[in-house]
Order: C-alpha cells, then sequence, then structure tokens
C-alpha cells in the first residue's frame, strides 16, 4: 500500500478511510470470494425471465470480469437446459444451483455444477408460514447438505430467513448441521433485508462459533438500502463470501449490488479482488438489456449520470483532473465523463459542448446560446440534447 493510498491518478477518495482508529476496524479474512446471484435471485425482480442463451451469455461475462463463483438457477425444470449448457462449459468460475432437497442436489450433480446452496428456511416466520418444526428443519437441513457432500459437490447451508431465526435455536440449527453434514461454508441470509450492518458483524461471529468455524457468506437484500453495508460488515467481522447481483437485480428492493461493492472495497478500503472493473458497463449493459430493465440513471458506477457534469463551474478543472470533479476516473469502470445542458450550466459548459461537437460561436453568442439553453431546460424540466443545441448554435451563430 502507498504512502498515500487514498489518491493517485485514477482516484481521490477521502484520507480519513484510512486513518489508523479506522483502519482498525477493517479485519476482512485473506481470501474473499464474490458469488453471483443474478441469473437465480436475479429472476426474482418482478418480470425478469432470462432464457437459456441468455444466461450463457452472462455466464460467460461473468467470467470474463473475473467472478469466481456463479450461480445459474434453481435445480428445477425451467432451468434444466441453462444449467446443462452452463455447467458443460469451460469457465475458470464455478457453477452453482440452488437446491432445496436432495432430490434437487442430484439434478444439479448430473448436470454438471460444481457447488449447492443448500436452501432451507430458518426464520422463525418462514416456519411458521409452512408449519415446519425445528426439528424438521434441522433434519430437511442435514438432508440436503449430506447428499450434496455425498455427491462430491461443494455445499453452502443456506437457511433463508436467518437473521429472523431466534438466536438460541440457530446456534444449535447451525451447530447440528455443521456436525451430521460437514458443509463447505454457511450462508447468513437476510431474505427479508431487515439487518442493519452492525446486526450483521454480530452474526457473522454467531454463526462462526455455532459451526466450529465455518466460512461465513453474506447473502443481503436491499429493503433499507443497507446491502453493501452490511455485506461490508461482514467481510470487516471476517466473512469470507459476499453474494453479488449485477445492477442489484432481485426480488423487491434487490440484493447487494456488484458494481459498487467492489468498488467500494477496491477505493475506499484498499481491498482489491482481482474483478476486471473496466467491463462493469459492458455487463451492465447485457444484463439490462436481457432483463428488459433500463440501468437506472443513478445507479452507481454504471448509471448515466454517474459521471456527468451539468454544473457550469469546474469544467476547466474537469478537463484537466476528472477526480476533482468526481471520486474516480470513469475509465475504471469502462466509462467516459460527460458534460449536459442544463439549468445549472454556464458559459464554460457552452464553450465545451462546442468544442466537442466542432462549432464556433463569439463571446456574445455563447451568453445567447446558454439563455437558450436555460430557457428550454427550465420549461421542460430537462437538459438538452446535442441536436437541439445544434440548432441553437445555428440560430444565434449561423452556419
Amino acid at each position: 500500500m502507498s504512502k498515500q493510498p487514498w489518491v493517485t491518478d485514477d482516484y481521490f477518495v477521502a484520507e480519513s478511510n484510512f486513518a489508523d482508529e479506522v483502519r482498525a476496524q477493517w479485519n476482512p479474512p485473506s481470501t474473499i470470494e464474490l458469488h453471483d446471484v443474478t441469473m437465480r435471485d436475479g429472476e426474482g425482480t418482478p418480470g425478469v425471465i432470462f432464457q437459456k442463451d441468455e444466461k450463457v451469455a452472462i455466464a460467460k461475462k461473468l467470467d470474463e470480469i473475473g467472478i469466481p463463483r456463479i450461480e445459474v438457477g434453481h435445480a428445477e425444470p425451467p432451468d434444466y437446459e441453462a444449467m446443462k449448457a452452463i455447467g458443460s462449459l469451460d469457465l475458470k468460475a464455478s457453477v452453482w444451483a440452488w437446491c432445496g432437497n436432495p432430490e434437487e442436489v442430484k439434478v444439479a450433480a448430473k448436470f454438471g455444477m460444481d457447488g449447492i446452496m443448500a436452501g432451507i428456511a430458518s426464520g422463525l416466520p418462514s416456519r411458521m408460514a409452512s408449519g415446519v418444526s425445528k426439528e424438521e428443519t434441522i433434519k430437511a437441513a442435514i438432508d440436503t447438505v449430506k447428499c450434496g457432500k455425498d455427491h462430491g459437490l461443494r455445499v453452502t447451508y443456506f437457511p433463508w430467513d436467518t437473521t429472523r431465526a431466534e438466536i438460541p435455536f440457530l446456534r444449535d440449527l447451525v451447530a447440528e448441521v455443521t456436525e451430521k453434514a460437514s458443509p463447505d461454508s454457511v450462508a447468513i441470509v437476510d431474505t427479508r433485508g431487515v439487518t442493519s450492518p452492525q446486526a450483521f458483524a454480530y452474526l457473522v461471529k454467531v454463526l462462526k462459533q455455532a459451526s466450529g468455524g465455518l466460512p461465513v457468506e453474506i447473502h443481503a437484500h436491499n429493503d433499507f438500502g443497507l446491502a453493501v453495508p452490511n455485506a461490508l460488515a461482514g467481510v470487516a467481522a471476517g466473512a469470507e463470501a459476499v453474494h453479488v447481483s449485477v445492477l442489484g437485480l432481485g426480488e423487491r428492493c434487490g440484493n447487494c449490488p456488484l458494481e459498487p461493492l467492489v468498488m467500494a472495497l477496491k477505493l475506499l478500503y484498499g481491498t482489491d479482488l482481482g474483478i476486471r472493473t473496466e467491463l462493469f458497463f459492458e455487463l451492465a449493459n447485457l444484463v439490462a438489456k436481457y432483463s428488459g430493465l433500463p440501468i437506472p440513471p443513478n445507479q452507481q458506477v454504471v448509471g448515466a449520470f454517474q459521471f456527468v457534469r451539468v454544473t457550469g463551474g469546474g469544467i476547466g478543472t474537469l478537463k484537466k483532473s476528472p477526480t476533482t470533479v468526481f471520486p474516480y476516473n470513469p475509465e475504471l469502470v469502462g466509462r467516459h465523463w460527460e458534460v449536459w445542458l442544463g439549468k445549472v450550466s454556464g458559459p464554460a459548459s457552452i464553450a465545451y459542448k462546442l468544442e466537442q461537437l466542432g462549432l464556433t460561436a463569439s463571446g456574445d453568442q455563447v451568453g445567447r446560446i446558454l439563455e437558450l439553453v436555460k430557457d428550454k431546460a427550465v420549461a421542460e424540466k430537462r437538459c438538452i440534447t446535442d441536436e437541439e443545441f445544434r440548432y441553437m448554435v445555428k440560430k444565434v451563430a449561423g452556419s
């Protein structure tokens, strides 16, 4: 780590991130794995369905950017073809499926999966709704995990709705499943997104103790906008894996989004996972295309607004030093910065746009063009397109 890890040619973040008192609270494991759930949990997004060929394309792109684990879907008939196709690919990443019982585990093994999420409900509301007893919950978990191990698969015990299980029961559940079935890791699954960062850190310790030190994985939903902070808190407490989704796709408010988590780890915490972040924009657009959902313009990292300047001040500075205006150079994530024109633009904005489009105007004309830009932006409550700007320049300055 450099003497000033908060500032390089590519980014300028807060010096306080690296203060000794702050760093003392950051104790991640030596290795942090990302487990992508875009093709499984992402289909929980209302209306999102990925076809087999689309899943294959997404899996290849995830593999290309360096995601080490990819979850294909449920070990159920709608996902069989995708499981077979992706299971036969020569990927560097390991390929996983979600299984809720031993029969589904056998399907996952048959179709070439490397690992499974052994998903059995553990939360009190979920158990009460299904009428399943504590004893039945424990037995189902043991049977499913053990079946996965017997088939030579890597198994993460996935006690979904973990965060709403009674703590004493959770301790006993994890201890007994670990003792009798030997999963490779155990996940804290915040299925309803109801947990604080401090609680996630606490639960990591609970599961570590109950499992006798097994690796712990974080599966965070974003109902309170805390999926990324929760994942970071879990990692700081020693969790070895985080489940992520491209663009944060997932049911309700989604899952922990891949892109801001990776960038936060890399730039704010100095923890580089080796992900090819320069391909984030390509990946996000691929998933947006196949999901049928546009990328929200204010989405972190890959949204249209992330590297846009509308305010007139600072345009000159932006051209010389983008990290004075943005937290990091857009090239780090496959982007370029842009200047848009609107209500808060200034003469420097007009001058930049003229230069960008190969147009010319005198100083007086720049002022009149700016008035037209502001008037239209205010009247129509939006920014001005390049085509509209060309028309304004022609109107003021002629051809």
